[in-house]
C-alpha cells in the first residue's frame, strides 16, 4: 500500500512540475495554471447555460412588478390643441346662404381620469401570488443550473487530471521500453542476443506509442471540453493545478465520507429537502393554486372606481369657468358568459393535477437518483479495494520476471507479458481513484448538498 501511495505521489508531482516547467518555457512569465476554485468561478460567472438562466431573472422581477401595479389607479392625461385653416364663411338656412362672423380658429383642450380597480375576485391578488411564484421559481431555477454546472466542472476536471496521469504512466512505460530495446540490441551486438527479441521489443514500443498518442488525445479533449464549460475558449492555453486533489484514497476517507452521507434512507430524506428541482415543484404547485382562484374571479362581480377633469376653450383662460371635474363608480356582473369561466376554472385544476404528478414523479427520479449514486459510490469503493491488491500482485510479479529475464531464466514474452500487466494495474488504479472521486461528487449533488 505504501510503494502504491509513494507511485501515485510521484506520478502527480512529476506531472505538475513538468506542465508548470513547460508553460513558463512557452511564455517566459508566471505559468497559466488554474485551480478547481479557479474553474468553479469561471464557470458561474462565464458559463453559457448559467448567464442563460440568470438572463430570464429580470424578466421575472418585471411580471412582479407589473401585477402589482394592478393595485395602483391607472392615470391618463390627454391634451390636445387644433387650428382651422379654412373657417366656413356663411351658413346654408333654407337653401340661402347667410353670411356669419369668422369663428375662433383655435381650441385647446386638457383632460385627465384616473381609474381603479377596487375588486375584481381576486384576480389581481392571485395574479401577483403567482408572479411572486415565477420568481422564485426562476431564482431557484438558477441555483440548479449552477449545482449542475458546477457538478460538471468537478468531473471535467477529474477527467484531466485522470488522463494526465495516464499519459504520464504510458509516457514512463515507453521510456522503460526504449531502454529496454538499447539494451536487447547491445546484447545482440555483442554475440548475446536474439534479433527475435529485438523485433519484439520494436513491435512493443510500436503498440505503447499509439497507446501514447490516444492519452495525449484524451488529455486534450477533456481540457478542450472543460474549458469550453468554464466559458474560455478551447484553443486557450490553460493548464490544470493538483492542487486539492487527491492522489490515493485511504480506508479513513471512505469511512469518514460514509459517515457524511449516512444511510441510505437519510440521505433520500435531506434530498426531499434540499435538491432545487424539490422546491421548484413546490413552488410552481402553489402558482397553480392562483390560477384556479384567477379562474374562478369571474363568478364574482367586479368594482370599479373612476375620476376625472377636462377643460376646453378657444383661449388659455376661464380654466375656473369651462372645466368639469366628475367621480364615478361601477358595478359589473356577468350573467351567463358561455360556460368561459368553467371551462378556465377545469382547466387551471387539471393544470394543478398534473403539477401535482410531476411532483409525484420528481420525488421518484431523485430516490432513484440518490439509490444509483450510492450504489455506484460502492461500486468504487469495491474497485479501489481491488485495484490496490491487484498493483501490488503485478508489481511483486513484474520485479519477479525482471529478475529472472536479467538472469536468463525468462524469455522477453515473459517479461513483456509481466510489464503489460504492471502498467494495466497502474492505470486501472488511476481509474479507480478519480472514479471514486466522482462518485462522491454525484452522491453529493443527488442529496442537494454539493458546494
Amino acid at each position: 500500500m505504501k510503494y502504491i501511495t509513494r507511485t501515485l505521489i510521484v506520478a502527480a508531482v512529476s506531472l505538475n512540475l513538468s506542465v508548470v516547467g513547460a508553460m513558463s518555457q512557452v511564455t517566459g512569465d508566471e505559468p497559466n495554471v488554474l485551480t478547481m476554485e479557479q474553474c468553479l468561478d469561471l464557470a458561474e460567472a462565464k458559463n453559457i447555460d448559467v448567464r442563460t438562466a440568470e438572463s430570464r431573472l429580470s424578466a421575472a422581477s418585471a411580471r412582479v412588478t407589473s401585477a402589482f401595479g394592478q393595485f395602483l389607479p391607472g392615470v391618463t392625461l390627454n391634451s390636445q390643441y387644433t387650428r382651422t385653416l379654412s373657417p366656413p364663411s356663411a351658413v346654408q338656412v333654407d337653401g340661402q346662404y347667410i353670411p356669419i362672423s369668422a369663428p375662433e380658429l383655435d381650441n385647446y383642450s386638457i383632460s385627465a381620469r384616473a381609474d381603479l380597480t377596487v375588486f375584481d375576485g381576486f384576480r389581481r391578488e392571485s395574479s401577483y401570488n403567482k408572479a411572486q411564484h415565477n420568481l422564485e421559481a426562476t431564482k431557484l431555477d438558477i441555483d440548479r443550473v449552477r449545482q449542475a454546472t458546477r457538478l460538471q466542472v468537478r468531473q471535467q476536471y477529474l477527467s484531466v487530471m485522470q488522463y494526465q496521469q495516464i499519459q504520464s504512466t504510458r509516457e514512463e512505460d515507453l521510456e522503460l521500453s526504449q531502454k529496454e530495446l538499447e539494451r536487447i540490441q547491445a546484447r545482440l551486438e555483442v554475440g548475446k542476443g536474439r534479433i527475435g527479441d529485438v523485433y519484439q521489443q520494436e513491435a512493443e514500443i510500436g503498440t505503447k506509442e499509439l497507446a501514447l498518442i490516444r492519452s495525449e488525445n484524451d488529455v486534450a479533449i477533456s481540457k478542450s471540453n472543460l474549458l469550453t464549460t468554464i466559458g474560455l475558449s478551447p484553443v486557450e492555453t490553460k493548464y490544470l493545478s493538483t492542487e486539492g486533489i487527491p492522489t490515493t484514497i485511504d480506508d479513513d476517507e471512505i469511512a469518514s465520507f460514509r459517515r457524511e452521507t449516512g444511510s441510505l434512507k437519510n440521505a433520500i430524506e435531506r434530498a426531499h429537502k434540499n435538491r432545487t428541482e424539490m422546491q421548484m415543484a413546490y413552488t410552481n404547485l402553489e402558482a397553480t393554486e392562483s390560477d384556479v382562484t384567477a379562474a374562478k374571479s369571474t363568478y364574482l362581480p367586479s368594482v370599479n372606481a373612476s375620476g376625472g377633469w377636462s377643460w376646453s376653450n378657444t383661449s388659455l383662460e376661464g380654466f375656473d369657468q369651462l372645466s368639469r371635474s366628475y367621480i364615478g363608480v361601477g358595478v359589473s356582473y356577468a350573467l351567463f358568459d358561455r360556460f368561459r369561466t368553467s371551462e378556465a376554472v377545469e382547466i387551471a385544476q387539471v393544470e394543478q393535477t398534473r403539477q401535482k404528478l410531476e411532483l409525484e414523479r420528481l420525488r421518484q427520479r431523485i430516490e432513484s437518483e440518490v439509490q444509483n449514486a450510492f450504489l455506484n459510490l460502492s461500486a468504487a469503493e469495491k474497485e479501489l479495494d481491488i485495484t490496490t491488491r491487484s498493483l501490488k500482485s503485478a508489481q511483486q510479479n513484474f520485479d519477479a520476471a525482471s529478475e529472472r529475464y536479467a538472469l536468463g531464466g525468462a524469455t522477453i514474452l515473459d517479461y513483456t507479458v509481466a510489464n503489460t500487466q504492471l502498467v494495466s494495474a497502474r492505470i486501472n488504479r488511476i481509474n479507480a481513484v478519480y472514479n471514486y472521486l466522482r462518485r462522491q461528487y454525484e452522491v453529493l449533488y443527488a442529496i442537494g448538498e454539493l458546494e
